[in-house]
This record gives structure tokens, sequence and C-alpha cells, in this order.
């Protein structure tokens, strides 16, 4: 997987810090802390499904 392709989850990866920062310091609420983290596991989903897509294998769709 490249950056120049479907490569999202970089976005939780460089966003991490910020939220921790922001979090440990109590200016972000419980329920945007489990929205960032629900919305980083759905981007890391997307990209293992195109990885085993991308697969040499009877079902390879890329």
């Amino acid at each position: 997987m490249t950056f120049e392709g479907i490569n999202f989850d970089t976005f939780s990866g460089i966003t991490a810090p910020v939220i921790v920062y922001f979090g440990y310091r109590k200016q972000l609420g419980k329920s945007i802390l489990i929205a960032w983290n629900l919305i980083c596991l759905g981007l890391l989903f997307n990209m293992a499904h195109h990885s085993i897509l991308s697969v040499p294998t009877p079902f390879q769709r890329f």
C-alpha cells in the first residue's frame, strides 16, 4: 500500500499525538475520543480489506 493510493489510515497516526494531548488534559469529551477511535478503527479495517483483496489469490480484485 502506498501513500499515493487509498492509504487513509495514516490519518490516525498523524492525529494521535494531538488527540492524546487534549484527551489527557481533559479538553476532549469521552464521546469525542470514542468517535475518533471508531473512525480510526474503520480506516484500519478499510486498509486491511484492500490489502486482502490485493493478494494474488483466486479472489484477487485489485
